[in-house]
């Protein structure tokens, strides 16, 4: 999660002339975006599309330069001036601002494409993904007190990841939400050169990790990431029986006879707390206007790049 100032302005001294212009200008230019998206809805063209893509450049440039300060300046400011209490207070706040509609879902592995009937039996079924937040909260707690660990005595611990923002940013999320049930966390950023050497020695004690899934079938998630020996099994699990289920899963042809194997699985692993699942996010595809004919995969998002049938029609 970028960070940002939710509530009242951070001292003049921390911000100083150039963030308050920055924020003059990024105003600006959010202002130019929503008027020229404003514009597109009503008169669809090429030349309200053109005008429309050029502001949303012109937002990004602005915008990742400020939130660029924001994270190497504003944060370790924050971490001296902030108490706890007022840090997590911030955060809830600004996921409050966020519509349901577009948060990360938080459920399991295979939950966001479900129909309504699956996720139902999902929330039924599997450990720990309850729709009642704080119950499942008071149920972490009290295998903590049984452990020996408290508001007082928290367990701590390190939470390691990828230094790029697209993984900081769940881990930024997850020693939050640890906080809540007595585990302080902190945050230990990898360069991604030593990333992948790192986890591959099973050097860390939390790894916070993206699961990108080239195709959305359950082979490819299963064999690559908890099968026995995998290159990607990272929490190094190798169960035998967990290995006959998968393959048995991958050679039944009778589609729900699969998803209930799959269900099997996924509840196998939920119980065992193998590589939990925080959320999925929710990503989008965008195009020029005069970029005709191309189709978008509806189970992957690496695949797509077939480009035989797409043209170019720059005078639409």
């Amino acid at each position: 999660m970028r960070s940002c100032w939710w509530g009242p302005s951070p001292p003049a001294k921390a911000q100083g002339p150039r963030g308050q212009h920055e924020h003059e200008i990024i105003k600006t230019a959010l202002d130019a975006t929503s008027a020229a998206c404003a514009t597109w809805r009503q008169r669809p063209s090429s030349e309200t599309g053109k005008a429309l893509a050029a502001s949303l450049d012109q937002l990004n440039v602005v915008a990742q330069r400020h939130l660029d300060d924001e994270e190497q300046k504003i944060v370790p400011l924050a971490a001296v001036t902030l108490t706890q209490q007022e840090w997590d207070a911030m955060g809830k706040h600004g996921v409050g601002q966020i519509p349901r509609n577009k948060r990360g879902i938080a459920f399991g592995m295979m939950l966001d494409p479900l129909s309504n009937a699956d996720r139902a039996y999902m929330m039924r079924s599997l450990p720990g993904y309850g729709l009642d937040v704080e119950k499942n909260r008071a149920e972490a707690r009290e295998i903590m007190k049984k452990l020996g660990y408290g508001p007082d005595k928290p367990l701590v611990t390190k939470i390691s990841t990828r230094d790029i923002p697209s993984w900081r940013q769940p881990a930024v999320l997850l020693n939050s939400q640890l906080k809540e049930i007595w585990i302080d966390t902190e945050l230990d950023i990898i360069d991604t050169a030593q990333w992948y050497p790192k986890i591959n020695r099973k050097d860390f004690t939390i790894g916070a990790v993206p699961i990108e899934a080239g195709v959305d079938d359950p082979d490819m998630m299963f064999y690559e990431n908890f099968y026995s020996g995998a290159l990607r099994n990272y929490s190094g699990i190798s169960d035998p029986e967990l290995d006959k289920m998968i393959d048995r899963q991958s050679m039944e042809a009778n589609p729900e006879k699969r998803k209930q194997l799959v269900w099997e699985i996924e509840k196998k692993l939920a119980e065992a707390a193998v590589r939990p699942v925080l959320f999925f996010p929710v990503g989008y595809s965008c195009w020029r206007p005069w970029v005709k004919n191309l189709n978008i995969m509806a189970n992957s998002i690496y695949n797509g790049w077939r480009m035989e049938d797409v043209w170019l029609d720059k005078k639409s």
